[in-house]
């Protein structure tokens, strides 16, 4: 026995060294490829705060607003000049994105467990999800965080799973508190609440995890009402645009002379309410589990930005964690399609980002934005990414309507007893 469970200790360290070694192939270019390449975020955004830091002093610094992003992250960062010195600043901000990303690994790793994967596949999908082409540009080439609300939304998905509401709400909150982008989960977490009979002071745990989180800016002197207003400031930096480089609906028609958001961005905003409500209500009827669970925290967080306005490349960030996690949970030629359809419409988007394949023009007097090809395009990022990503949403909705309803005392169909995706 003794020596049959060393055969296996062996052999399942062996597969561990495998993977870590194959992914390093594959990740060591990519990310080598990335790191020279900065963004405008970098040299306007984070360097500027980097100093700021040094400036002022590691713990003042978080005292005295600066940029629109909310406290945690100028935590880590303020965290990561320590190693001033060791390395360029835009070095060490781009180290801090790539150990924010180990988290989000670490977040999809139990979310997998919880699913019930093994823990060589957790291990293995986990692991790769440092050589996921958005995931390697979101840290190697933008520098971005997004991983930071990402991974505790992952958790809250997982917290769901296990039916851990206070968990669940908790990590909501630490989500919401990095970027406001953690609301598309919303509706999936309120339909989970609502199932799991809440006690009236369970609406208010994100509130204070999120006030939690916010004490130590407020402690170092940074004002209540600037930290206050921060998303809403961050929500009209780019004025009442229906499409920021998003693979949505509104991408597809902006090819055009339609779009005027000063009529149509509210009435949007409510559709995209009402597309919310149905998942809430969705997720309250549906067989509860992991499978139909993570199949639906998909659905929420790819519909709500998918018909929003105003919504940006990286605002599907999530959605690929999600796909790729849901390929893993239960692999299939349904969830393999939408994993790949996901990938390709966040990707398509980064590149329509990064080449500046076409520029908008806001017309202030109609309010009407006209697409205009940049010398040298050509139409091709745009149509590619939007229409993967609504052949993507199709598809998740129509496994979603599929999902086995929760049978009801009254109900004597035994095919609603059927449980999992198809």
């Amino acid at each position: 026995m003794g020596a049959s469970l060393s055969d296996q200790n062996r052999a399942q360290l062996r597969d561990v060294v495998v993977i870590i070694f194959v992914l390093f192939a594959f990740a060591v270019p990519l990310y080598r490829w990335c790191w020279p390449l900065q963004t405008t975020d970098m040299d306007g955004a984070y360097l500027v705060w980097y100093d700021h830091i040094l400036t002022h002093g590691r713990i003042a610094a978080l005292g005295i607003p600066i940029g629109n992003y909310n406290p945690p992250y100028l935590y880590l960062l303020s965290i990561s000049t320590l190693f001033d010195g060791l390395a360029l600043p835009a070095t060490i901000i781009k180290l801090l994105s790539v150990v924010i990303t180990g988290a989000l690994a670490a977040a999809v790793f139990s979310l997998l467990r919880v699913c019930n994967v093994d823990r060589r596949r957790a291990a293995a999908t986990s692991l790769a999800i440092f050589i996921v082409p958005t995931v390697a540009l979101n840290a190697a080439y933008f520098a971005q965080n997004d991983a930071l609300w990402v991974a505790p939304s992952v958790m809250a998905v997982a917290a769901a799973i296990r039916q851990r509401p206070v968990a669940m709400l908790i990590w909501c909150g630490v989500a919401f508190s990095v970027k406001l982008q953690a609301i598309f989960l919303a509706p999936f977490i309120v339909g989970c609440l609502l199932t799991m009979r809440p006690k009236f002071w369970y609406w208010a745990v994100p509130a204070v995890a999120y006030v939690a989180l916010m004490l130590p800016a407020v402690a170092f002197g940074w004002p209540v009402s600037d930290l206050a207003t921060i998303y809403l400031r961050q929500s009209q930096a780019f004025g009442p645009q229906m499409n920021i480089n998003a693979p949505n609906v509104w991408l597809l028609l902006s090819y055009g002379p339609w779009l005027e958001p000063a009529r149509l961005f509210q009435p949007a905003t409510a559709f995209g309410a009402i597309v919310g409500l149905f998942i809430v209500h969705r997720t309250m009827i549906t067989v509860a589990n992991a499978p139909n669970l993570l199949l639906l925290a998909l659905c929420s967080t790819l519909a709500i930005p998918y018909f929003l306005p105003g919504m940006h490349e990286r605002y599907f960030f999530l959605v690929d964690i999600l796909a790729i996690s849901l390929c893993c949970v239960l692999p299939s030629w349904q969830t393999i399609t939408i994993a790949a359809l996901v990938q390709i419409g966040s990707l398509g988007a980064y590149l329509l980002c990064l080449t500046e394949e076409h520029s908008y023009t806001l017309d202030r007097v109609t309010g009407i934005i006209q697409i205009e090809l940049n010398e040298g395009k050509v139409l091709f990022y745009g149509p590619i990414c939007a229409t993967a990503m609504t052949a993507a949403l199709s598809l998740v909705i129509w496994q979603i309507v599929k999902l086995p309803k929760i049978v009801t005392a009254q109900s004597t169909d035994t095919s609603l007893l059927a449980i999992g995706v198809r």
